[in-house]
């Protein structure tokens, strides 16, 4: 099943990015397995990809400073100390948070997009073990609540997810989702963010819109991007997981976030 969800998404890569991926090989088993590549009469984005993180793995702990490779091996992750874990995920395995450690990815790295960005990944957390305030993902200073970033988490109060952002003209804002996603089951989440909205879909279809009253750029000057808190006052997540987490520099469009989301809810990317 890996590969074909591989193939079907190095086949709506450039021919540069691909190679890059996994070569001349790889990029002619991508081009031979036809009958799984995204429908071409649609434009997914795929040039605009920066980072993406399969979170696969021998199932079990993850090893203090471990590698959690990104697809393209620039924007590689690595583990703050032991105690992640691979557990059986929406695709293959899935990466578990402990309540203490996270995945960082360098700062410099391609994946830490500013101004206009796409994040997408499945989520399985549920809530009633959950941590408050917890924080999945974000490019956010852990110290400095004043620091211009993103972070992405649980509200302790609605229990539902909670997209914060501080622009670089200082506003802090903050939207929730209506849907529960905090159910204990494999949840699709999609946010994209411009200089003037914010939008969060949940499998598939758009959930929320937070309008960006001020500022130009959501990106943090100092914080590298993590996966898992701690973001500001949110902590690392405990029990929860995270799958396919996929960062763009551009805005998907609602159809390409729908489809994306269908094919992966049976198996193909």
């Amino acid at each position: 099943m890996r590969a074909l969800v591989l193939s079907s998404l190095l086949l709506l890569l450039s021919p540069n990015l691909r190679a890059q991926a996994f070569g001349t090989t790889g990029a002619m088993m991508a081009a031979n397995t036809a009958t799984n590549q995204l429908d071409i009469s649609w434009t997914p984005q795929w040039s605009n990809l920066k980072a993406y993180y399969r979170l696969d793995g021998k199932v079990g702990a993850i090893a203090a400073s471990a590698v959690v490779p990104d697809l393209f091996g620039t924007s590689n992750a690595t583990a703050t100390a032991s105690g992640l874990s691979f557990a059986n995920g929406k695709l293959e395995q899935g990466l578990t948070f402990n309540g203490v450690t996270n995945i960082t990815i360098p700062r410099t790295s391609p994946a830490n997009v500013c101004t206009t960005v796409t994040i997408l990944m499945w989520i399985k957390w549920n809530a009633t073990t959950a941590t408050s305030w917890a924080s999945v993902a974000g490019n956010y200073n852990g110290s400095a609540c004043t620091d211009a970033g993103w972070y992405v988490q649980q509200n302790s109060n609605t229990k539902k997810l909670e997209l914060s952002l501080n622009t670089s003209g200082g506003n802090n804002q903050s939207t929730s989702s209506t849907a529960d996603v905090f159910d204990g089951t494999w949840r699709h989440v999609a946010i994209t963010i411009s200089a003037t909205q914010a939008l969060i879909y949940v499998d598939g279809a758009l959930d929320k819109t937070l309008a960006i009253v001020a500022g130009t750029g959501v990106c943090s000057p100092t914080a590298p991007l993590n996966l898992g808190g701690p973001m500001c006052d949110s902590a690392v997540p405990s029990g929860a997981m995270v799958d396919e987490f996929a960062i763009f520099n551009t805005v998907l469009t609602a159809p390409q976030i729908s489809t994306i989301y269908n094919r992966q809810k049976n198996g193909i990317q």
